[in-house]
């Protein structure tokens, strides 16, 4: 069932990132996916606990057989004069790892409350630390991802490029589904890898000093850094940053998708209709902006009169 949710996630057999980074939580880097494992977990968990509860035949087979493991935990009293079986089952050890795993003990008398075991392996999930930056800078910025506007496919390339599991050449080639790890463009011979596809390639350079007048005039960014476009680092103010936001992933979606028109269809976009191209984009949130408030506020925050004249 695992499998089958992730062929369908990925569209394709190829599974791009680890499960486990998956099942977190949004504001933890992850797609909040079902973690089937844990469900089925959770629910054996609270069928023992509600077994034991009861003063029943079924009860007093599940305290025999789990010996010693449930008098350790304190979940049964110990009794001289009933008997206990020495060698616990593995279908009850995988109990004792499922309560080590996730630290169950801590929770002392509320480990029996199934919600609070839930709630409490949700609250403990570890954050998806991104290279270069802090725990608390990465949780600032997929908390941000989480709440921008960004549309699913521009929202989905975003993620996937701040996990590093863009289907990149460098990716493909680590996995044996691509003969060389080189940049299809230019022909310098540099490795295709997520930062190179972004900032580092020659095409990217110049879209993006393409772009520089528009991050100036938009987000008043006089110079664009590395962190800006990766991690849309570099603007305070919150309008400035969403709208930051909206841009990079604009040019993200539209990077990618002029680097698969030319592998897959060999079609090459040249710079001016790859800026088209993002402002097109661009244009449906300013449109968004015109619907929900209207044009006056929405040319303060996007300048749309000045793109003809910026972009050149």
């Amino acid at each position: 069932m695992n499998r089958l949710i992730f062929v369908f996630l990925w569209g394709s057999r190829m599974e791009k990132l680890r499960r486990e980074i998956v099942y977190k939580q949004q504001k933890n880097g992850g797609l909040d996916l079902p973690n089937i494992c844990v469900f089925v977990q959770l629910q054996y968990w609270g069928c023992i606990v509600r077994i034991l509860s009861k003063d029943s035949c079924c009860a007093c087979m599940i305290q025999y057989m789990g010996g010693w493991l449930f008098r350790w935990w304190g979940w049964q009293a110990i009794e001289l004069n009933r008997p206990v079986h020495f060698e616990v089952p593995k279908f009850y050890l995988c109990l004792k790892e499922f309560r080590d795993t996730y630290e169950l003990e801590k929770l002392g008398v509320e480990e029996k409350n199934k919600k609070v075991v839930k709630q409490w392996i949700r609250r403990n999930e570890r954050v998806s630390n991104m290279d270069g930056l802090k725990s608390d800078d990465s949780l600032r910025l997929w908390k941000k991802l989480q709440k921008s506007e960004l549309a699913k496919r521009q929202r989905d390339v975003v993620w996937m490029s701040l996990h590093k599991c863009l289907p990149t050449r460098e990716f493909l080639g680590k996995r044996g589904l691509c003969r060389a790890a080189v940049c299809p463009v230019g022909g310098y011979g540099d490795v295709e890898t997520v930062d190179h596809l972004f900032w580092g390639c020659v095409y990217a350079r110049e879209v993006r000093d393409g772009l520089k007048p528009l991050f100036r005039e938009l987000c008043g960014l006089e110079t664009v850094t590395w962190g800006t476009i990766m991690f849309g680092l570099g603007v305070a103010n919150k309008v400035k940053s969403r709208v930051l936001w909206l841009l990079l992933g604009c040019i993200k979606e539209v990077l990618w998708d002029v680097r698969n028109l030319l592998i897959f269809k060999n079609q090459v976009i040249g710079k001016e209709m790859c800026l088209n191209m993002i402002l097109g984009r661009l244009y449906v949130y300013y449109l968004r902006d015109v619907y929900h408030s209207n044009a006056t506020d929405a040319e303060g925050v996007w300048k749309y009169k000045k793109w003809r004249f910026l972009i050149k």
